[in-house]
């Protein structure tokens, strides 16, 4: 073996020590392996679940949401959101008439 700083002048490297992997590593490797490829083949599949969406029907952007959604051929789930509402407590109302 030739140690110097510059590299082959054909490119390849020959003759280099190595030893073998141990079998544990080996295995670790094969699960490994395993694991990637159905985290991969299982991103492929669709996800089934459906998102949910509180949604006020006086809302301009629960509607253009709701448009888009439909657009794209997405199936959601909404809940009315008509009844709640931020409660602005009587005295900060009394103080602050503007926080209507």
């Amino acid at each position: 073996m030739t140690y110097s700083q510059r590299a082959p002048a054909d490119g390849k490297i020959d003759n280099l020590p190595s030893s073998p992997l141990p079998d544990s590593a080996l295995r670790y490797r094969q699960e490994l392996m395993k694991s990637m490829n159905k985290r991969l083949a299982d991103a492929g599949k669709a996800n089934r679940a459906q998102p949910v969406f509180f949604m006020a029907r006086w809302c301009g952007y629960c509607k253009q949401a709701k448009g888009y959604l439909a657009e794209k051929g997405i199936r959601y789930g909404w809940v009315t959101a008509n009844a709640i509402c931020l409660r602005i407590p009587q005295e900060d109302r009394e103080r602050r008439p503007e926080a209507l």
